[in-house]
């Protein structure tokens, strides 16, 4: 019996633990996400290798990172911050400004977003059981970082497409 208590104890210091770090990613994440809006949304015109050029620039001046690099399908610039390794985001001008990213596969397995300019609005996704293809699963992190930006202009994707998509 004293075990199964101290189990109890444990998983709920470690609960505990975990939903401080989810807040944590979370303000940083909203944080970096403001930053990325307020630098990238006005700018205009980016089809042209130069623009790219200037892009790129851009966000290693202004998001401190090195890590970038092109979608091998859409051409769009991809980058990872230094601060949160296991997002790779993806900037799109392709109907105006919208950006979005998703986990590599770590610690925050099963996230991710996407944001749109034009409604300004954030659409969260959590992957279930039945998304994953390889028998991974969703992280307990990853699941409380979606639950910590839930809110505001953060909504589920169900949401978004339940207001926003055109039926």
């Amino acid at each position: 019996m004293f075990k199964t208590i101290s189990n109890l104890i444990k998983r709920n210091k470690n609960a505990k633990s975990r939903s401080l770090e989810a807040k944590k990613l979370a303000k940083l994440i909203i944080k970096k996400n403001n930053l990325i809006i307020k630098t990238f949304s006005n700018l205009t015109d980016n089809n042209s290798s130069r623009t790219k050029e200037y892009l790129k620039s851009l966000i290693m001046k202004e998001l401190k990172t090195d890590q970038i690099f092109a979608n091998v399908f859409s051409g769009d610039l991809c980058f990872v911050l230094d601060e949160i390794p296991d997002l790779t985001y993806e900037i799109s001008y392709t109907n105006g400004f919208n950006f979005g990213c998703s986990s590599s596969g770590g610690v925050l397995n099963g996230f991710s977003f996407e944001y749109f300019h034009k409604i300004e609005r954030f659409s969260l996704y959590l992957k279930t059981k039945k998304d994953h293809l390889k028998g991974e699963e969703t992280t307990d992190l990853a699941e409380d970082v979606y639950w910590s930006l839930l809110g505001a202009n953060y909504i589920t994707r169900g949401q978004f497409e339940m207001h926003y998509s055109k039926k």
